[in-house]
């Protein structure tokens, strides 16, 4: 394992890092390296329910549903009444269908796409039985989603068909997916970089482009939060935009 994730304060478990806003890291082996997976809670205080993003992959799903028991032993108040998905590939996926097991009431956040059942690793492996607890997010009634003035859904290329990056109204954060990276490129290391996701193998190169474009103009973020990332506490845009100026763009 990489110690500098273990050093992590939420390694395989949930910490407040911004308010309302709790994230766990998992670790997911990638090229005989350990690869950060972010995995985010929201808490939403006048209803007491939360919205976790994304799932980590299935060699995580015991410890991320000790994680979550954990949390909600804390806080008691709190019911996980949403899983919104910001990448549909297997190491955002990979804990849904137990986590739905486990959480009778919950529903699954999912784009709407016209090609999403062609590839798409969730619902080559999802459960027919489950298909009623997935709710689909039309691009332009994205207001349909009762949080959407807490949280967000974005539509966004540079993330695969059907998935979605969120935007925390109350912090100015956005959770973006695989759109980019920031994670430590050198063994040991604990000074991540932003990069361009290691494969490309669900979204074009210049999608991934524009969509990065796409967010480094919002201009209500301020916090960034990458679904692969070393840092605690992610990066500001300012960041984003400097890296936009000074590579790909430049």
């Amino acid at each position: 394992m990489n110690n500098s994730l273990a050093r992590l304060p939420d390694f395989q478990k949930f910490t407040e890092i911004l308010p309302n806003i709790y994230r766990a890291t998992f670790s997911q082996n990638y090229a005989k390296l350990s690869y950060p997976i972010n995995v985010f809670l929201i808490h939403v205080p006048m209803t007491g329910d939360c919205i976790l993003l994304d799932t980590s992959d299935p060699t995580n799903t015991n410890q991320l549903l000790i994680a979550l028991s954990d949390h909600f032993s804390s806080y008691s108040d709190f019911n996980l009444k949403y899983i919104g998905l910001t990448d549909n590939n297997y190491d955002h996926t990979g804990s849904v269908s137990k986590l739905l097991e486990e959480y009778n009431e919950v529903k699954v956040l999912l784009g709407e796409s016209g090609d999403i059942k062609s590839y798409d690793y969730l619902f080559k492996n999802v459960k027919e039985e489950v298909l009623d607890k997935y709710q689909i997010i039309k691009q332009g009634n994205e207001d349909e989603f009762e949080y959407y003035n807490i949280l967000k859904p974005i539509f966004t290329l540079g993330n695969p068909s059907g998935s979605l990056s969120f935007l925390h109204i109350p912090t100015n954060s956005i959770f973006i997916g695989d759109m980019i990276t920031n994670v430590s490129h050198i063994p040991l290391s604990s000074n991540p970089s932003i990069m361009l996701p290691l494969t490309l193998t669900t979204t074009q190169l210049n999608n991934i482009k524009l969509a990065i474009n796409q967010i480094s103009q919002l201009d209500n973020v301020e916090h960034i939060f990458p679904s692969h990332d070393h840092s605690y506490g992610g990066f500001n845009i300012e960041f984003l935009r400097t890296f936009v100026k000074n590579s790909f763009y430049s």
